[in-house]
Formats: C-alpha cells, sequence, structure tokens
C-alpha cells in the first residue's frame, strides 16, 4: 500500500447475506436470555425487519441484478 491511500475492505454479497441471515438469530437468542418474552419479540421483529430489508437492496457488483433472488445454501441445500 502506497503511503497515504488507504483501502475499504468490503464484504463479498455471500458474506453479507450469511450476515443478513445470522443476525436475526443472535439477536433472537440474546433478547431470549435476557428479556421477558413480551419485550424480547421487539428486537427480534426489527432484526428479522431489518435483514429482510437488507437482502433486497444488496446489488450484484459486477452486473447490478438484485441478489434477493438468490437462493442461501445450507449445507448444500438451497432455499
Amino acid at each position: 500500500m502506497e503511503s497515504g491511500e488507504r483501502t475499504k475492505r468490503r464484504l463479498s454479497p455471500r458474506k453479507q447475506s450469511w450476515v443478513a441471515v445470522t443476525v436475526p438469530y443472535v439477536v433472537f437468542a440474546i433478547s431470549a436470555a435476557f428479556l421477558p418474552v413480551s419485550l424480547a419479540l421487539i428486537p427480534v421483529a426489527v432484526a428479522v425487519l431489518g435483514a429482510g430489508v437488507f437482502r433486497m437492496l444488496q446489488r450484484c457488483p459486477v452486473c447490478g441484478a438484485s441478489l434477493a433472488r438468490v437462493p442461501i445454501e445450507f449445507f448444500g441445500r438451497g432455499s
């Protein structure tokens, strides 16, 4: 890297998808462990909606097509 030049590392669309899939589960686990059920549903609903919107807004870096229609594979099985 040249002096004064900074490069930004970006997550690949596949890693972004995994983040969007795992964040709601982590939020659910933390909420279920520390909050009563009625209050735990609020952060879980926000996390799930946020992940869904994030997934819909993702675009292919090469062609610009929406990645929302590409299935995510779990253990070799597509959804």
